[in-house]
């Protein structure tokens, strides 16, 4: 999801599992329970429209058709990890 933006003010840092979902302290500080992908990247994560495998691949909602999702960086071939 991450677009190669550089800009910081339009990235936005954002727990996968929700702070007050998270079952210990130790979850919510869990580094790897983050993520730093643009505010309208993040947004689409928050409404469920894309997502991550266990593998890094980038999972796109197959019930919505998402028009224009290379504008904000979402590319179901490229894995988060890249």
């Amino acid at each position: 999801m991450y677009a190669g933006i550089a800009e910081p003010v339009l990235l936005h840092a954002t727990h996968i599992v929700p702070w007050a979902e998270c079952a210990t302290d130790a979850e919510r500080m869990d580094v790897h329970n983050g993520l730093l992908p643009s505010a309208l990247s993040d947004a689409a994560f928050d409404a469920g429209l894309v997502s991550f495998a266990d593998d890094g691949a980038v999972l796109v909602c197959p019930t919505r058709r998402l028009r224009g999702r290379n504008a904000f960086g979402v590319d179901p071939g490229r894995r988060w990890k890249d």
